[in-house]
């Protein structure tokens, strides 16, 4: 289990590595704003990832994947009395 999941912060998770400074950006900051609202999210996260291109033949082989990521099972929990706060 990552950080993330285990403290929802994202020090140790090697995001940047990963994320786009733009959207490393919005994901602070959404973790500031629940850190603030005293929330935390729980439930599965759903993808489902398809190579969408393929240059396997190139002197640098290079591939697209598209990946849908489905929060439907998400939910915000209030930290103080550890209930839902709806969908």
């Amino acid at each position: 289990m990552s950080n993330f999941e285990r403290e929802g912060r994202c020090q140790g998770t090697d995001l940047e590595n990963y994320a786009s400074t733009d959207a490393l950006s919005k994901f602070r900051a959404d973790l500031a704003h629940m850190k603030e609202q005293r929330t935390v999210i729980r439930g599965e996260l759903g993808h489902d990832a398809k190579v969408t291109s393929l240059d396997a033949v190139a002197k640098l082989p290079t591939a697209t994947i598209e990946d849908c990521v489905d929060l439907s099972k998400w939910q915000t929990i209030d930290t103080r009395t550890n209930t839902s706060t709806g969908p």
